[in-house]
C-alpha cells in the first residue's frame, strides 16, 4: 500500500509538471483535488518553471518542494484583515470580503476573514488584504518580518513602503464630483456637505461634490439657483451635535445631505427622516443600512482587490509592488472602477468617460455658491411691498420690482408685489422688502410675530428695530453732489436748489451738491462764475408758490434747479417749460417729466434690495439683522452703488460717461469732496454758508447777512468783523473745531446781531448750532448784541464785553495759562468754569472763588497733562460755591475745604 500510495502521488506531480511543460508563458495551475502532501524536492530541475501554483493550505508541502523553482509563484491563502469581528453588510469590510472570497473560491485559494494579520500569515496564509487606513502601522512592521507575504492595504497609506507591499487610496474628489453631479441632475439645488473631520479624503470628497454640483448646474444654466452648505462636523461617530446641524439645515431650506463622516451618517439619516429629506452616503453603499440614503459616493474597494489578485494570478505583482497609487476612474463601465457611486445606475457612463477624458476636472474655479456651516440665507419665497397698485415707471416700487423679480427668476425663487405687508406675511414669504417710509410702522408691530422673517425696509427706519430686521436709508450728500457736480461740468453756472423742508435728507441733498458744483467749479477754474441760490419751500406740494419762485429764478437767469421735494417737482418742471429752463430730479430717475430734466440722483433701492438678497443667500444675514446703513457710493462702476445718477442722464459737453465714472470713483475713493467753497451761495434768506479760515476773513463789514459757518476745521477770525445779522457755529460736537479770534481779529455785535442761535437740526454735523467760539487775545463786543442759551466762550485773555444777559446765557470757560491768569479770573464773576492750561506753581494764598457768583457754582479743572504745585506755607482754599476736579492732570501739594468740594481724580 506505501509503494501504491507513492505511486499516485508522483503520478499527481508528473501532471502538475506536464502543467509547467512550456515555461515561455506565464500561467496559473490549480493542484488537483485530493492532493495531500508535495514531497521534498519535488520539482527539483525544474529552474525553467514559471507560472502560479495555487496550494491550498490542506496541502502539505516539504520546505525543499520548490527549491530550484524561482520562477514559480506559490499561492497559498488569501486573508482578509478588517476591523470589526465580522463583515456586516454595508461597511467596507463587508464590500471586500464579498469580493475576494468567491474569487479565490473559484480558483480553489484558500480564503480567510480575520482582525489579526499576523495569526493569519502563521497559520500559512501569504496573501493578507487589510482594510482601511488603521492597517498602515501594523503593516509597515510586518513587511520586514515577513518578505514572502504580499500585503494589499486597501485605502491606506504604509510608510517606507517595501516591494511586498502594495498600498492603495482613493480619488475621493472623482467620487465627490459624482454625488454632486447626480445631485444636481436630479432637480436639487440646496445641497449640503457635511465632513466627519477635515483630512484630505473628506476634504477632497467636499471638493469633489461642490464642483460637480457646479459642473451640472453649469450644464442645465442652472448656477445661480445652486447652493452648497458646506461644513465639518469634527467627528466620524453619530451624535446629537450632528444632527442638530443636520436639522438646522435642512429646516433652513437643504434638500441633500452628502454626509462625508462615517458612521456620523446615522445621526444625519435621522435628521433627513424627521424633515422628510434625503442624503447622500460615504465610501460604501450606506442605503443597504439607512432608509434615507438615495445613493452613496463609493470606494469600491472589492474590485480594487480583486484587481489586485487578477495581477498576482496573472504574473503581474511586480508591476504594483511597492506602489502606492491613488485609484479612481479605469473603465466607462460604472462598477469596473476604484471609485463609483452605489448604487451603479446613478451614474451616467457618460459622465465617467468626461470625467476620465479629462473633459471634466474635480479642481479649480466653480459658479454656483459655497458656503460655510448652515446656510441661514435659503429662502424660496419673496415679497416686494409698495404703495402703489400697479408700480409705474420712474417710482421707487417699479424700481425695486424690476430688479428684484429678475434676481429671482435667475436664482430660482418666487417672487409677488403686495401693497399691504400682512399680506405678504400670510402668504408665507420668508423675504420681505419694504419700500418706503410708510411701512415703517407696520414692520415694527409685526416683526416679534414673524421672527422667521427676514424684513428689508428701504428708504426708512423701524423702532425698536429685531435682529429679523435690515433698514437702509441713503446718502443724499453723495447724490446731491453727483448732481452738482454734473451741472457744473455740463456747462451751467447759475444753479438753483430748491427743497421742500429743511429736514436731514433733504438738507444733505443741498450740502453735497453745492460741494459738487464748488468741486467741478475748481476742476474747471471758473468758481468765480458759478453761484448757487437756495431755497427751503416749506412743502412737498406742486403750488403756486413753488411755481412763482421757480420762475423768479428761471427769468433772474438761473438755468437750472436742482428740486428736492417730491410732488413739487411737477412745478418746477412747469416753470422750466414756460421759462426755457432744466431741472435735475431726485431720488428716482425723473426723465418722465420731459426733456428739460437733464438727469436725476437716485436713490437706487433695486440695486441695495438685490444687493441685500445676495449677501442673504451667501449666508450674511447675520451682519445686516437688527442693523440699519446709510448707504452710499461703494464701488468704481457708477451704476453698482445705491446711489447714482439716473440711466437717462443726458451726457455730453464735458460731463461724458467716462467723466461721471472718473468722479464716482474719486467719491469711492475719499478723494471728495475737499477744499473750500469758493463758489458763492446765497440763501433766499440771505444766507452764507462759511467752511475756512479763508471764506470767514472774504466777507466784509458790516456783515448783515445770516451767517451759517459749517466747521470742518478751527476756523481763525483775522480781521474785524462787525455782525448785523446771526451767526450760528455748527462743530459736530468737536469743541476744538470750531471758532478762534486771536490778538488781530474781533467781532462785534450790533443792536440785535445774533451769536449762536439754533434754528434747526444737522444730523450731518453731529446736532444743534450753539455757538463756541475761543477768545485767545482778540475782541468780542457783545454788549449790544445776543448771545444764546449754552453757547461757550472759552477765554485765553482778549477783550470780552457782555451784557449780564448773555453772562447768564453763555457757558464762559477762562483758560489759566499762568497764576496771574487763574488769579484774575478766579475774581472775575463772569467765569463759569476755569480750566489750568498749564504747569504752575502758587507764590501766595488762594480761595476759590473769591468773587460773587452769578451762577451757584463754578468749576475749576486741571488739564490734562497740567500740574498745580501748592509750596509748604501757600494754602490752596476751595469755598462754598466752587469744585476743584483734577481731570486728566495733578495736584502736588495740600488743598484746603471750606464748604466746597474737591475731586481729586485718578
Amino acid at each position: 500500500m506505501k509503494n501504491t500510495g507513492t505511486l499516485i502521488r508522483w503520478m499527481i506531480l508528473l501532471a502538475v509538471l506536464a502543467a509547467f511543460a512550456c515555461p515561455a508563458a506565464a500561467e496559473t495551475v490549480t493542484l488537483p483535488a485530493g492532493l495531500e502532501r508535495i514531497e521534498e524536492e519535488a520539482f527539483a530541475g525544474c529552474e525553467s518553471l514559471e507560472g502560479v501554483l495555487v496550494v491550498p493550505l490542506g496541502v502539505d508541502v516539504d520546505a525543499t518542494a520548490f527549491s530550484g523553482t524561482a520562477g514559480l509563484d506559490i499561492v497559498r491563502g488569501v486573508a482578509v484583515v478588517g476591523d470589526d469581528g465580522t463583515p456586516w453588510n454595508g461597511t467596507l469590510n463587508h464590500d471586500v470580503w464579498s469580493a475576494v472570497s468567491p474569487y479565490c473560491e473559484a480558483r480553489g485559494i484558500s480564503c480567510l476573514y480575520t482582525t489579526d494579520a499576523e495569526s493569519a500569515i502563521r497559520a500559512g496564509y501569504n496573501i493578507v488584504i487589510t482594510v482601511g487606513f488603521l492597517a498602515s502601522d501594523p503593516v509597515a512592521s510586518l513587511q520586514t518580518a515577513y518578505p514572502d507575504v504580499r500585503f494589499i492595504c486597501l485605502d491606506a497609506a504604509v510608510e517606507n513602503r517595501q516591494d511586498n507591499v502594495y498600498a492603495v487610496q482613493y480619488s475621493c474628489a472623482q467620487a465627490g464630483f459624482m454625488a454632486g453631479y447626480a445631485a444636481v441632475q436630479r432637480g436639487y439645488r440646496f445641497l449640503g456637505f457635511m465632513g466627519g473631520i477635515d483630512v484630505p479624503d473628506v476634504v477632497s470628497y467636499g471638493e469633489g461634490f461642490v464642483r460637480g454640483a457646479n459642473q451640472a448646474a453649469v450644464e442645465l444654466d442652472v448656477e445661480n439657483q445652486v447652493y452648497v452648505a458646506y461644513t465639518y462636523t469634527g467627528t466620524f461617530a453619530p451624535g446629537d451635535s450632528v444632527y442638530q446641524t443636520a436639522a438646522s439645515w435642512y429646516e433652513g431650506g437643504v434638500e441633500i445631505i452628502f454626509s462625508a463622516g462615517g458612521d456620523q451618517a446615522a445621526s444625519v439619516n435621522a435628521a433627513a427622516a424627521a424633515a422628510d429629506r434625503y442624503m447622500i452616503g460615504v465610501d460604501t453603499d450606506q442605503s443597504v443600512n439607512l432608509d434615507r440614503v438615495l445613493f452613496s459616493a463609493a470606494k469600491n474597494l472589492g474590485f480594487t482587490a480583486t484587481e489586485a489578485l487578477a495581477d498576482i494570478m496573472a504574473g503581474r505583482w511586480s508591476d504594483i509592488a511597492g506602489t502606492g497609487p491613488t485609484l479612481g476612474l479605469v473603465s466607462n463601465t460604472p462598477a469596473d472602477n476604484h471609485v463609483c457611486l452605489m448604487p451603479v445606475s446613478e451614474m451616467d457612463a457618460d459622465v465617467i468617460s468626461r470625467l476620465r477624458s479629462g473633459a471634466y476636472v474635480p479642481s479649480g474655479a466653480y459658479q454656483i455658491r459655497k458656503t460655510d456651516g448652515p446656510i441661514e440665507g435659503m429662502f424660496r419665497r419673496l415679497a416686494v411691498v409698495g404703495s402703489e397698485e400697479n408700480p409705474a415707471s420712474g417710482t421707487f416700487d417699479a424700481g425695486v420690482w424690476s430688479q428684484v423679480s429678475s434676481f429671482c427668476t435667475e436664482n430660482g425663487i418666487e417672487a409677488t408685489y403686495t401693497t399691504d405687508v400682512e399680506d405678504a406675511l400670510s402668504c408665507h414669504n420668508e423675504v420681505v422688502i419694504a419700500v418706503g417710509f410708510g411701512f415703517a410702522d407696520a414692520v415694527s408691530e409685526l416683526q416679534d410675530n414673524y421672527p422667521d422673517v427676514r424684513f428689508i425696509c428701504l428708504d426708512t427706519d423701524v423702532e425698536n428695530r429685531q435682529s429679523n430686521v435690515y433698514t437702509v436709508t441713503y446718502n443724499c450728500y453723495q447724490g446731491g453732489f453727483m448732481a452738482g457736480y454734473a451741472a457744473v461740468m455740463k456747462g451751467y453756472h447759475n444753479l438753483g436748489f430748491m427743497g421742500a423742508m429743511a429736514i436731514p435728507v433733504i438738507v444733505d441733498y443741498g450740502e453735497g451738491f453745492i460741494r459738487g458744483a464748488n468741486q467741478a467749479a475748481l476742476e474747471l477754474d471758473e468758481t468765480d462764475r458759478v453761484t448757487v441760490r437756495r431755497v427751503y419751500t416749506g412743502t412737498f406740494a406742486p403750488d403756486n408758490d413753488v411755481y412763482q419762485t421757480a420762475a423768479s429764478w428761471y427769468e433772474g437767469g438761473t438755468e437750472i434747479i436742482f428740486c428736492c421735494g417730491g410732488g413739487m417737482c411737477s412745478a418746477v418742471i412747469d416753470a422750466a417749460e414756460d421759462h426755457d429752463g432744466l431741472m435735475i430730479g431726485v431720488d428716482t430717475d425723473q426723465a418722465y417729466l420731459g426733456s428739460r430734466v437733464v438727469t436725476s440722483t437716485i436713490k437706487n433701492m433695486g440695486f441695495t434690495a438685490v444687493d441685500a438678497l445676495r449677501r442673504i443667500l451667501d449666508g450674511g444675514w447675520d451682519s445686516l439683522g437688527g442693523t440699519s446703513a446709510c448707504l452710499g457710493v461703494v464701488s468704481d462702476a457708477p451704476d453698482s452703488n445705491h446711489v447714482c445718477l439716473s440711466p437717462g442722464t443726458q451726457f455730453g459737453y464735458n460731463f461724458t460717461y467716462s467723466a461721471y465714472s472718473n468722479m464716482v470713483a474719486r467719491l469711492h475713493g475719499g478723494i471728495y469732496p475737499s477744499g473750500a467753497i469758493r463758489i458763492q451761495v446765497m440763501d433766499a434768506e440771505g444766507e452764507v454758508t462759511v467752511w475756512t479760515s479763508e471764506e470767514m476773513n472774504h466777507l466784509t463789514s458790516p456783515c448783515i447777512a445770516l451767517i451759517l459757518i459749517v466747521l470742518e476745521e478751527l476756523v481763525v477770525l483775522g480781521k474785524a468783523l462787525d455782525l448785523e445779522g446771526e451767526l450760528r457755529v455748527e462743530t459736530g460736537n468737536n469743541f476744538f473745531n470750531s471758532l478762534l479770534i486771536p490778538e488781530n481779529g474781533s467781532l462785534t455785535l450790533s443792536d440785535g446781531a445774533i451769536l449762536g442761535t439754533y434754528s434747526g437740526w444737522s444730523e450731518a454735523f453731529g446736532g444743534f448750532a450753539l455757538a463756541q467760539v475761543w477768545l485767545d487775545g482778540g475782541t468780542l463786543d457783545a454788549s449790544h448784541g445776543i448771545i444764546t442759551q449754552g453757547s461757550t466762550i472759552f477765554y485765553n485773555g482778549g477783550i470780552l464785553l457782555l451784557t449780564p444777559e448773555n453772562k447768564t446765557a453763555a457757558d464762559i470757560t477762562g483758560g489759566a495759562r499762568t497764576e496771574a491768569d487763574l488769579r484774575a479770573f478766579a475774581a472775575d464773576s463772569r467765569f463759569d468754569q476755569l480750566m489750568i492750561q498749564g504747569d504752575m506753581t502758587l507764590t501766595q494764598d488762594l480761595t476759590l472763588p473769591v468773587d460773587t457768583r452769578i451762577n451757584d457754582n463754578t468749576t475749576v479743572v486741571i488739564g490734562s497733562g497740567c500740574t498745580l504745585t501748592i509750596p509748604d506755607g501757600v494754602t490752596l482754599t476751595v469755598a462754598e460755591g466752587c469744585t476743584l476736579e483734577v481731570n486728566g492732570g495733578a495736584i502736588i501739594g495740600t488743598v484746603q475745604v471750606e464748604g466746597g468740594t474737591y475731586i481729586p481724580g485718578e
